[in-house]
């Protein structure tokens, strides 16, 4: 087992509330899926921005793992390394 590492996850301007007003929260867990449970764990009000009732990713959720965006990988279960980030987007819609 992989001791965590310490992950900064940035969060949009419309989740800073849920996160009590910060614009990024740090988390350690061994990947990038261990950040989203761990930031939804510290922050429960942002687990219903981020994760639908069967707790997959919402389709609205962008997530990138440090310049990568993780639509591309197999699967979010990859290892993090010291010095990586996370950014949450969330996609806009409206005219």
């Amino acid at each position: 087992m992989t001791d965590p590492i310490a992950v900064e996850i940035f969060l949009p301007s419309i989740l800073h509330p849920a996160a009590g007003g910060q614009s990024s929260v740090n988390v350690e867990a061994t990947t990038v899926q261990g950040c989203l449970d761990a930031l939804a764990a510290a922050h429960p009000q942002i687990a219903t921005h981020l994760f639908d009732d069967g707790g997959a990713l919402r389709q609205h959720v962008n997530i990138f793992w440090n310049d990568r965006s993780t639509r591309w990988l197999e699967s979010l279960d990859v290892a993090v390394s010291p010095g990586d980030s996370i950014t949450v987007l969330q996609a806009v819609s409206g005219g």
